[in-house]
């Protein structure tokens, strides 16, 4: 959630977010070098006017002689060309070679613009780049012109750079909207690109899909949907792009993405998607592939591709020679599957049956439980997903991603079909096991994991990562009817989370199975586009309350990965939903902390550690909206009154535990400063509205006076004339307030 940094940029560096010195994890790589604007001499005229004004058209082609025309450039990719083979990166000369060979084609002033005098570093370095590009594709839209084809190859290499820059994210979202539109304008031109373009952009794009976070992996996947269903790089041409990527790429989550992508390619176009070369390959990365879900993928890949051979393991042995081990691996999986006919459903492996769970070790890491093959543990959820796969295989159904819309680039799920089995009804499974975990009385350890086993089905349908039992349409389905639950689902869930932390008291082990789980669980729940609009105040309080009580919790340090992805939860959980319920949650959970009458029975100790934390995420919240909208913060602020009546309530129990000597300071200092922190930003943001707000208000909001007058006053903005501000005194009309004030928040949030 950083902005990318403000530090002054030494000219012409280019980072790239690729390179690691472990998988997955950035490195700081030596920036590339890029070349100073308009510091290449120009040849040929450009029809552009010296006060550097782009031209209607900003590739506008130059009449110089000397360049070498598109097929040409092509030809000689590989041979002499500067452009590296993936995966290796664009280094500096490369950048400048692109720089130097564009400027003999397009006006002066478009290339300072793609590369900018202060380099390319992160993706915002980038967005006058987009923009650029933005209004090339508008204008050949616009007027029907076709110019910008044959600058195809210049625009695929510098889309690479820019997909390789350090992520900044409004950046890398006009970025991936910009190669959409692109891909669009193609399509719209009836053009199909070449192996040589293909290979410039495609498997760069591929790469950072695997590492990227999960919305902008979506974005990524929905323009290979497009690309290859609209046959602007077909199928069976996309195939050997995915096993490029997962012969050489060195990310983790990349390599089993791209076997994903060949899954798909191989069920629309046949085995002929990958070829000889693209199994050998595949048996190659399976051999020597040491992550245990990367080799599951690749298994299921050879299992669609003896499907597709009908069941014939001899002719694809007779193809490949692989090793006895990845022999003894595929027929384990395949081994059993008779000679079919076009059309016979997949036969599942067998599963292996291991003792049920008695215990859970607090250094089991991100490793699930075992499976008990008692029926308690799997039910009829897994029986049914299972028939599901096996109904739609029979069917001959590739598995392809959802439909786009084309016009707009958002995905949509396909029409239900009326042979599809009810999500309604493995969506119920699914609660009914984890609200029998957590809600029964002698939950035993079949019980955990069968509840367990319930949230990881959850994840896997929720997210792209993992490969689910069910078919696009079934998928789109199932996400439908979590977004008509949501809060109900994510209380669910959360539940989970509270659960695992209270099992067999304080000294117990942690269940790290259950909870990494739960935490993979919410974190896909938080992300979903519905969140924000559909997430209420009381969800959050909860998901704030058990999230931070987690992180407090002191077996935390035993596993600092689930502390990591826990803190994760806790900041999305503020970040993720609406403005208005985000702030008015962290203010009602701040409040229930400090507030003897709230039935604390936890040592002030703890809450005041509680009640730091809940600062802390008020502040990273306000932030967050600093960064993204300096002009206008709180611009989605859509209850600025209920806000403020808020803030008052807050004041006011300060106030009141201060006077009756209800906690000490360390525990009041937090609410008093994060209560100060949000007033000022508001009045710093919109100082008018504020005290107009109040004082309609007027007798609503009796105790923010002092506080907004402190903060005028810290802004050094003139403060309206004295009112009187009353007191808080007596116990009981201060109780009545508070509980009035709580019943219609309550209210509110139903």
């Amino acid at each position: 959630f950083k902005k990318a940094s403000e530090r002054t940029r030494r000219p012409g560096q280019m980072m790239s977010s690729r390179q690691t010195t472990q998988v997955g994890v950035p490195s700081n790589k030596t920036a590339l070098q890029s070349p100073r604007a308009g510091g290449l001499p120009r040849k040929g005229g450009n029809n552009v006017s010296e006060a550097g004004v782009l031209p209607e058209n900003p590739l506008q082609m130059s009449s110089t002689r000397s360049a070498k025309p598109k097929a040409q450039r092509l030809a000689t990719l590989g041979k002499g060309d500067s452009w590296p083979e993936y995966s290796e990166e664009p280094s500096g000369d490369t950048l400048q070679a692109l720089r130097k060979a564009w400027a003999l084609f397009i006006p002066s002033t478009s290339i300072g613009v793609l590369f900018p005098q202060s380099g390319l570093r992160t993706h915002e370095d980038c967005m006058s780049g987009c923009d650029l590009l933005s209004k090339a594709i508008g204008y050949s839209r616009d007027n029907n012109d076709s110019s910008l084809l044959e600058m195809l190859d210049f625009i695929f290499k510098w889309a690479a750079c820019a997909v390789l820059l350090r992520d900044h994210t409004s950046g890398f979202r006009k970025l991936l909207s910009t190669i959409l539109d692109l891909f669009k304008r193609l399509d719209e031109l009836s053009y199909v690109i070449s192996d040589g373009e293909a290979l410039l952009l495609l498997p760069y794009l591929l790469d950072k899909a695997g590492a990227a976070k999960l919305h902008f992996k979506d974005e990524i996947l929905a323009i290979f949907t497009l690309v290859t269903s609209k046959k602007i790089y077909p199928s069976q041409k996309f195939g050997p792009v995915c096993m490029k990527v997962l012969e050489k790429s060195k990310s983790n989550p990349s390599r089993p993405l791209a076997a994903e992508l060949c899954s798909i390619a191989v069920q629309s176009a046949g085995v002929s998607a990958i070829g000889k070369k693209g199994l050998v390959i595949l048996s190659s990365a399976l051999n020597e592939e040491t992550v245990a879900e990367a080799k599951k993928v690749y298994i299921d890949l050879f299992e669609t591709v003896v499907e597709k051979l009908k069941g014939d393991t001899d002719k694809l042995f007779s193809a490949i020679k692989p090793t006895d081990k990845v022999k003894a691996i595929i027929m384990e999986r395949c081994g059993n599957q008779p000679v079919a006919t076009q059309g016979s459903p997949r036969r599942s492996p067998p599963r292996k049956t291991v003792p049920p769970v008695s215990h859970y070790s607090p250094t089991s890491g991100l490793e699930a439980p075992a499976l008990s093959s008692s029926a308690v543990v799997t039910g009829n959820l897994r029986a049914r997903l299972q028939k599901s796969k096996e109904t739609k295989l029979s069917e001959e159904s590739p598995r392809l991603p959802p439909s786009i819309d084309t016009t707009s680039g958002t995905k949509f799920p396909a029409p239900h079909s009326p042979r599809t089995p009810s999500t309604d009804t493995m969506y119920n499974e699914i609660m009914t096991d984890i609200n029998f975990m957590t809600k029964s009385d002698e939950c035993k350890a079949s019980d955990i994991v069968r509840g367990t086993d319930a949230i990881q089905l959850l994840s896997t349908v929720i997210s792209t990562k993992e490969r689910s039992s069910l078919d696009p349409i079934q998928e789109g389905a199932f996400r439908e009817k979590i977004e008509s639950d949501y809060n109900t689902c994510m209380l669910t869930v959360a539940s989970a989370l509270n659960f695992a932390f209270d099992y067999g008291g304080k000294n117990a082990p942690l269940p790290t199975a259950l909870i990494n789980q739960t935490v993979a669980a919410l974190s896909l729940l938080l992300r979903m586009q519905c969140c924000s609009s559909e997430m209420k105040q009381k969800t959050v309080e909860y998901l704030v309350n058990v999230t931070v009580s987690a992180l407090l919790d002191e077996r935390m340090h035993i596993d600092q990965n689930i502390m990591r992805a826990t803190n994760k939860v806790a900041m999305r959980a503020v970040l993720s939903p609406s403005l208005d319920s985000s702030l008015n949650a962290l203010i009602s959970v701040q409040v229930s902390v400090i507030d003897p009458e709230e039935g604390n029975t936890t040592s002030e100790k703890f809450r005041s550690k509680f009640s730091r934390v809940v600062e802390k995420l008020l502040k990273k919240a306000i932030k967050d909206r600093i960064d993204s909208s300096p002009s206008n913060p709180f611009g989605e602020l859509e209850e600025l009154g209920s806000l403020l009546a808020s803030i008052d309530w807050m004041v006011e129990t300060i106030e009141d535990v201060a006077r009756i000597g209800g906690g000490p300071e360390e525990l009041l200092t937090p609410s008093t400063s994060m209560t100060r922190h949000l007033l000022v930003q508001l009045v710093r943001c919109n100082h008018r509205e504020v005290r107009e707000t109040v004082e309609d208000l007027g007798n609503d909001v009796k105790f923010i006076e002092p506080l907004l007058r402190g903060c005028e006053q810290e802004l050094g903005l003139q403060p309206p004339p004295p009112v009187v501000v009353p007191s808080s005194s007596g116990d009981s009309s201060f109780r009545q307030r508070l509980e009035a004030l709580k019943r219609q928040r309550e209210s509110n949030g139903n």
